[in-house]
């Protein structure tokens, strides 16, 4: 994923190119093109549409699957005794295949980014604290990156900085 965002022309701004370029006095247009992100975004709907897909089995969708995740990564001999568990389980599966069809069509909505994408990381962070995934939630978190708007990335980035503020004094 860093590889892949590295070498798209997702914008020239904080390339070493046009430093050298503004040094000489010659500065070229601040952003490249983004069809590189684009594709990158499709590869993310990807990973997140084919993964619902591999869910909708009846294993999965029983709760079943849930269940002996649980019980490898808890190490007990059988299902924990509290009422309703099973009933969790089959939720748990339900809302993991929903929020992936979800992540899959909305990623290409901008509108829909501002709760969608927190909602995205959230799923990961909970997948990294109760699966043994590893590196994956936090290449996923990278991978969204790519999803953002230039500009918005832009000026979020001025504004932490405190760039907007020097610049307009």
């Amino acid at each position: 994923a860093p590889l892949l965002l590295a070498c798209t022309e997702c914008g020239r701004s904080w390339s070493w190119d046009r430093w050298r370029a503004l040094r000489r006095g010659a500065a070229p247009p601040e952003r490249g093109p983004t069809w590189g992100l684009l594709l990158i975004t499709l590869q993310l709907s990807q990973i997140y549409l084919w993964s619902a897909v591999s869910k909708c089995s009846g294993a999965f969708l029983s709760g079943e699957r849930l269940e002996q995740i649980f019980l490898r990564l808890d190490g007990g001999s059988g299902c924990p005794d509290f009422p309703g568990f099973h009933q969790l389980m089959i939720a748990g599966a339900v809302v993991a295949i929903v929020l992936e069809v979800v992540l899959a069509v909305g990623l290409f909505m901008r509108r829909t980014h501002r709760w969608l994408l927190p909602l995205g990381i959230l799923f990961h962070a909970f997948m990294y604290v109760t699966l043994p995934v590893a590196t994956f939630s936090a290449s996923m978190w990278l991978l969204y990156l790519a999803v953002l708007d230039p500009d918005g990335a832009h000026r979020f980035i001025d504004e932490i900085s405190g760039w907007t503020t020097r610049k307009s004094e």
